[in-house]
């Protein structure tokens, strides 16, 4: 889910300019497959899982090469470019800051280009945690910053005039339980307050206003939801961020980050390079493939999210109409929870938590897209 550029962690006993930042997600290989079925009466082309490629969420393509040269210093290194370290990147340099952002892939690859395009400044964490942890007064203002990750992405998008077929669609969340909507409705007054755009129950009698199917148990719609192309939106920030006075330099992987006298020294595939303060913005890729990280503290505090996606063939204007009444985002409430975002090419998406194996995309099992809509099994 895009949107949420993250916080920063502060190490303890660690000096103030090592920052650690999370970002827009974990590791998410993308499944396209073929179309979903069109309904009532018509012919059913079945999902068929395909090769793992991300083309298209992409465009059909990936991010450019930023084949830059690795300076030998730099004012602030950020290690990780995507969502959260070219939002840094663009924001230092905006304030007159010359970062350097380096990562292991391309610039904006991995999960910052592959997700369901949902944007939405929530927290995955149930109110009542919060304040059991934080106490009611700083459990309000973390939700309220997350609340602003929102309008601060909308306001990029629009200064920066980034072309990522952006719209505020809303939202509906769809209750798996009577359970669950009984939970959702005690949440919806304080989401419109910490939002201050509407939030509202939608009984099940009336759920085939906000999505095609009578498999829920009604849900609530909230209007602090949009959505965007996750690569085009990756691209036009790193391009936003190198306008800004970034220099982005991919294909770069940093094995560790040593304090010295007057700043850190980064040691990376590439050579050595030191810089006076270090963001590291590497979220579900903090431990590389084989299991180093370059920040062990950091690495010790994330576990990476595995989770999926499969996307249609075009369905048409008018299937996807009946499929997602409004083209809202939809996500549910299981706790591996399933989410539904329709495409502006007339496609739909569906994914969930889990990966792909585990949610039957290649074991034989139905996907999750068949569960409110039956009729789109596999062949």
């Amino acid at each position: 889910m895009t949107g949420r550029t993250g916080g920063t962690i502060r190490p303890p006993g660690r000096p103030g300019d090592l920052l650690c930042a999370a970002g827009a997600g974990g590791m998410l290989p993308v499944l396209p497959a073929r179309s979903l079925a069109r309904r009532h009466g018509e012919p059913s082309p079945a999902l068929r899982p395909g090769l793992q490629d991300p083309s298209l969420l992409v465009g059909g393509r990936g991010p450019p090469e930023r084949r830059a040269a690795l300076p030998d210093r730099a004012e602030v290194a950020i290690v990780g470019g995507g969502y959260a370290g070219l939002s840094a990147a663009l924001t230092l340099g905006r304030l007159g800051h010359a970062p350097v952002v380096l990562d292991a892939e391309r610039i904006g690859w991995e999960a910052s280009s592959r997700n369901g395009g949902m944007v939405s400044g929530g927290l995955k964490v149930a109110a009542s945690a919060l304040e059991r942890r934080f106490g009611p007064e700083r459990a309000r203002r973390i939700a309220l910053a997350a609340a602003a990750s929102f309008p601060f992405l909308e306001a990029t998008i629009a200064r920066e005039g980034i072309a990522c077929d952006y719209v505020r669609c809303g939202r509906f969340t769809p209750a798996w339980s009577p359970r669950h909507y009984d939970a959702l409705a005690a949440q919806v007054e304080r989401i419109a307050a910490i939002t201050g755009l509407p939030a509202a129950m939608l009984p099940r009698a009336r759920q085939r206003e906000a999505l095609g199917s009578d498999f829920y148990h009604g849900g609530m719609l909230v209007a602090a939801t949009g959505s965007l192309h996750p690569g085009k939106y990756a691209r036009g920030l790193a391009d936003a961020a190198g306008r800004a006075g970034a220099r982005l330099v991919d294909r770069v992987r940093v094995a560790a980050i040593r304090e010295e006298r007057g700043g850190f020294r980064l040691a990376t595939d590439r050579g050595e390079m030191r810089a006076d303060a270090v963001l590291v913005a590497t979220n579900g890729y903090a431990r590389g493939l084989g299991g180093a990280s370059a920040m062990p503290w950091l690495a010790r505090r994330l576990v990476p999210l595995a989770s999926y996606i499969i996307a249609t063939e075009p369905l048409g204007e008018g299937v996807v109409d009946r499929l997602f009444p409004g083209r809202r985002m939809i996500v549910d409430t299981r706790r591996i929870l399933n989410y539904f975002p329709p495409r502006p090419t007339a496609r739909a998406c569906s994914g969930a938590g889990a990966r792909a194996s585990e949610a039957g995309t290649r074991s034989g099992r139905r996907p999750c897209c068949t569960r409110p809509w039956p009729r789109c099994s596999p062949s």
